[in-house]
């Protein structure tokens, strides 16, 4: 099993990708909060939602489905290979002892 970290941003490989997902067609995986995003700049790639995220108004990319091996970039972090094969996207998060609550990190 292969896992990537890019900043705030997990990639683990899993077998297959869930049934009724919707692709989204675009190459961003996921903004930061400074503009930057992380993205893929090249290769074949399938960024894959659930249908409850697209209501909200930043769509939740779940899974990618790389096909050829493709390079995953943002702004301040090292750009990195991912090799073929099907992802799940783990978002780290926080705890906010203050608040009470936990809160998805962006970079």
């Amino acid at each position: 099993m292969r896992i990537y970290r890019h900043g705030d941003i997990l990639l683990k490989e899993i077998g297959n990708i869930p049934k009724k997902l919707r692709e989204v067609k675009t190459n961003i995986l996921a903004h930061g909060e400074s503009g930057n995003c992380h993205c893929f700049k090249d290769g074949q790639v399938r960024l894959l939602t659930d249908v409850e995220s697209m209501t909200t108004e930043e769509i939740t990319i779940k899974f990618v489905e790389i096909l050829e091996a493709s390079q995953l970039t943002h702004a301040e972090h090292k750009t990195i290979t991912v090799l073929p094969g099907n992802y799940e996207i783990v978002r780290e998060r926080e705890y906010d002892y203050f608040a009470d609550e936990i809160a998805r990190m962006r970079d």
